[in-house]
């Protein structure tokens, strides 16, 4: 395991404009897709495509609400039927779907929350540049490689946008292609994309 610690209190750019003094490093993107999309501004529309997508909301509620039809099948037959077991079945089934349904749509509701923060940010958060304090190696466990783990890269950065908004975070990316790379030196560039002080990610 490498670990390289470090840490740097320099104020972050705007990115694309010049910083005064010297810049020795090259800015290291953790997630090597965005290579090419900052510019053009593609890099929102992946962010978006990774972090926010509305599929996942949409399967999500229809999980919450999956099992509420099997309370009116009974109802309907009742309907049809005039047999008042039907109708004492569909309020046996509401009492335990309505529940397990409203459970459902609260965890969704926390999910909905998260899409709709991460969405504005990856449409309205502001380019940074910070500065990477920390780069090292981990395994993490997964279930599609060979032997049950891969490795990644864990960077915490620091950053600041134009208007003096400080923050600071952890990230961690899959990165095969560093398994036996030298890592980012603490002090390498980063960007950061930023839409307040409690919401931000590194690219």
């Amino acid at each position: 395991m490498d670990d390289i610690v470090g840490r740097d209190d320099t104020t972050a750019t705007r990115a694309g404009l010049p910083e005064s003094g010297p810049r020795p490093y090259a800015p290291f993107l953790l997630d090597a897709g965005y290579e090419g999309t900052l510019d053009s501004g593609e890099f929102r529309q992946r962010f978006a495509r990774l972090h926010a997508r509305l599929i996942d909301q949409v399967m999500g509620l229809g999980i919450a609400f999956m099992f509420l039809p099997l309370a009116l099948v009974p109802l309907v037959l009742f309907l049809f039927a005039r047999d008042n077991e039907y109708l004492v079945a569909s309020a046996a089934i509401a009492t335990v779907v309505i529940p397990f349904s409203a459970v459902g749509l609260w965890f969704w509701s926390g999910s909905l929350r998260s899409y709709l923060r991460l969405r504005r940010l990856a449409l309205e958060g502001e380019l940074v540049q910070g500065r990477l304090l920390m780069a090292r190696r981990i395994r993490e466990s997964v279930g599609e490689s060979e032997d049950g783990f891969i490795i990644a890269v864990e960077v915490e950065y620091r950053a600041a946008t134009s208007a003096g908004v400080r923050v600071e975070g952890t990230k961690t990316h899959r990165r095969d292609d560093l398994l036996n790379a030298e890592l980012p030196e603490p002090g390498t560039p980063v960007y950061v994309l930023v839409l307040d002080a409690a919401t931000h990610a590194l690219l």
